[in-house]
């Protein structure tokens, strides 16, 4: 069973990761330079983020309550 602190940890990782994604799309805020070098980590981990997801859209839901 997944603790409820743990989801919304990962809940709040998914928005950073996704503001971030979409606002070096549109450029909405300036960035400092610390940001330009960690860039293609950035990228990396939320690519990985973005597939963990979808795999877990399709997972099967746990029956909770034994119904």
């Amino acid at each position: 069973m997944v603790r409820r602190s743990n989801r919304s940890t990962w809940v709040i990782l998914y928005i950073v990761f996704g503001l971030y994604l979409v606002n070096w799309t549109f450029l909405f805020v300036k960035l400092p330079e610390f940001f330009a070098d960690v860039d293609k980590w950035i990228f990396f981990v939320a690519g990985l983020l973005l597939i963990w997801g979808g795999f877990r859209y399709y997972q099967r839901p746990r029956v909770v309550g034994g119904f």
